[in-house]
């Protein structure tokens, strides 16, 4: 009878064990994947369009301010989300291919650190910029996972360095751009305008009317919106963009 006790105890701590192995070995498999998991996704648009550099006439951004205030969000995120895949994508009349990189973790920016932001300083002129390309393009670059109220989220954003300014025949329809931010925010990826607009030539932003109509407005119905040049008033200190950046993914 005690043998039978014995064995029947044995059986018991080894069955309880076994338990706590497998549960192990799932706690721990869960733990991994959550850490390979990015925990958020952003695309960097940078407006290459003659207005930003001057060769149109007009500099929104002579200095090439966008990129430098580009360049501090990636090192901010380095910093602070390196779980953060990365992606950046210059444009103008629609997206530039040479100058696109797809989402990447963030750890693997830094060999990007030169030559991709030296083509994105030069302009080009006599074309117009277009939004609704750039947007629509970007868009499926993301996966279909984006969602702030899964578990764990996902957080999927597009952070735009621009003027804002509408050209041709979105200045006439501003709501082909409206639909496009629409679009993006139903499907779980959220925005950020950075926009720079008439430092050297002392127009204020609000001061365009070649739209006849606020040229931020249309942004402001679905994303965040900061003004970091306008006209004489320009800052663009890695403080004011650590700032924004820290409103943007608190």
């Amino acid at each position: 009878m005690k043998k039978a006790k014995l064995i029947s105890r044995w059986f018991r701590n080894i069955l309880l064990v076994a338990v706590f192995v497998v549960l192990s070995v799932v706690m721990v498999t869960k733990s991994v994947k959550a850490e390979e998991t990015p925990s958020r996704y952003i695309m960097l648009l940078i407006d290459q369009s003659g207005s930003m550099t001057g060769t149109t006439g007009r500099a929104n951004d002579p200095d090439d301010r966008r990129l430098r205030f580009s360049r501090f969000l990636v090192k901010y995120l380095l910093a602070f989300y390196p779980k953060t895949e990365v992606g950046l994508m210059g444009f103008v009349a629609s997206p530039k291919p040479e100058d696109t990189i797809s989402l990447i973790p963030i750890k693997q920016w830094s060999a990007y650190d030169l030559t991709i932001w030296e083509r994105l300083t030069k302009g080009t002129a006599s074309e117009n910029t277009s939004f609704v390309s750039a947007l629509n393009a970007v868009g499926k670059l993301f996966p279909d996972t984006c969602s702030t109220s899964s578990d764990p989220p996902i957080e999927c954003s597009i952070v735009i360095f621009s003027d804002g300014v509408l050209q041709g025949g979105e200045c006439n329809n501003p709501n082909r751009v409206k639909d496009s931010l629409s679009k993006l925010k139903q499907n779980g990826i959220r925005g950020l305008l950075v926009a720079f607009a008439g430092r050297s030539t002392d127009i204020p932003i609000s001061a365009d009317r070649s739209c006849q109509m606020d040229p931020l407005e249309t942004w402001k119905d679905q994303w965040e919106v900061e003004v970091i040049c306008d006209g004489d008033l320009c800052n663009a200190s890695e403080m004011r963009a650590k700032d924004i950046y820290e409103q943007l993914f608190r």
